[in-house]
């Protein structure tokens, strides 16, 4: 619980640094002796900042989804139903044929670019990131024990 708790603050914190970078851009607009380029390093820090704050809110969210499905009574959980156990063995068949270097299994998994034309890795089809997420939700999470 404390981990969400300093997570919550820095995001909080976070938020009110990039309205306040938010307030210096507009003084700095309406200032006469407007610098571009220093109007552009501040631009710079604001979006920093912002890109920081969104990704604390997320780790947040992450953080207390973890913390539900590790309080969920034992009555709450449901074993998985037949659609789930087959996405189940599909991925686990398709992991070790990844591992194995299987042609068929590997041309599900890409490595593309963004819109920027940056390598963005490796990526998951999003039916296998969905099989994933739901076996994340239906049994006790073990992100608790990951990054502490």
């Amino acid at each position: 619980m404390a981990n969400i708790n300093t997570i919550n603050d820095a995001w909080i914190a976070q938020g009110q640094k990039v309205s306040d970078l938010n307030d210096k851009l507009n003084a700095a607009v309406l200032d006469d002796s407007f610098d571009q380029d220093q109007f552009k390093a501040m631009k710079q820090d604001r979006d920093n900042a912002v890109a920081r704050r969104d990704a604390l809110h997320e780790r947040l969210e992450e953080e207390r989804k973890a913390q539900e499905i590790a309080n969920m009574n034992d009555k709450e959980k449901a074993p998985l139903d037949d659609k789930e156990k087959d996405i189940k063995d599909e991925f686990i068949k398709n992991f070790q044929g990844m591992i194995k270097g299987d042609p068929k299994v590997m041309n599900l998994v890409t490595s593309s670019t963004d819109e920027g034309g940056n390598a963005i890795g490796l990526t998951i089809p999003q039916d296998i990131q969905t099989a994933i997420n739901t076996l994340v939700r239906k049994y006790d999470s073990l992100q608790q024990y990951v990054n502490r």
